[in-house]
């Protein structure tokens, strides 16, 4: 997906229902989003909490330990 390959070619090498392919391509372009984000505010949060991400891979997408994006969430 990173490398650009379209959702359907995905979906036909891997035999992985497209579906299923659609909704990783939505956690992957979530991830991006909050890798690039300049602020870690409430709403964007709230948003990946809601998809499923914990404390610890929200806190390695912006290259902070989990302890201190906790702290900052809770802010």
């Amino acid at each position: 997906m990173l490398a650009g390959v379209s959702d359907a070619e995905i979906a036909e090498r891997t035999r992985i229902d497209p579906w299923f392919v659609a909704q990783l391509r939505e956690l992957v372009e979530s991830e991006e989003e909050f890798k690039t984000a300049r602020d870690i505010d409430a709403p964007i949060v709230r948003a990946m909490k809601q998809k499923g991400f914990s404390d610890k891979q929200l806190a390695e997408l912006r290259g902070m330990t989990e302890s201190e994006f906790r702290l900052r969430r809770w802010e």
